[in-house]
């Protein structure tokens, strides 16, 4: 989180990335989120997703920053 966004709650980028996350919104919206963009919910409801999207099997691969820092 501190590596996508700097641990801020930041608006859709170029890409539609949001959030502390930096989620795309087709990736928000297949992961069962309750809102159309990350930004728009709390800290807490975007763990919540982001450990649905980890946990579902794409682990570090939606975070290019994960990679980076040599998570796999």
């Amino acid at each position: 989180m501190l590596c996508e966004s700097g641990g801020q709650n930041l608006p859709p980028n170029s890409a539609g990335a949001s959030g502390y996350y930096q989620i795309i919104p087709s990736t928000w919206t297949a992961s069962a989120a309750p809102v159309r963009a990350a930004y728009l919910t709390s800290k807490a409801e975007q763990d919540a997703v982001a450990s649905r999207i980890w946990n579902g099997g794409a682990g570090a691969s939606d975070w290019v920053c994960a990679g980076i820092v040599g998570i796999h």
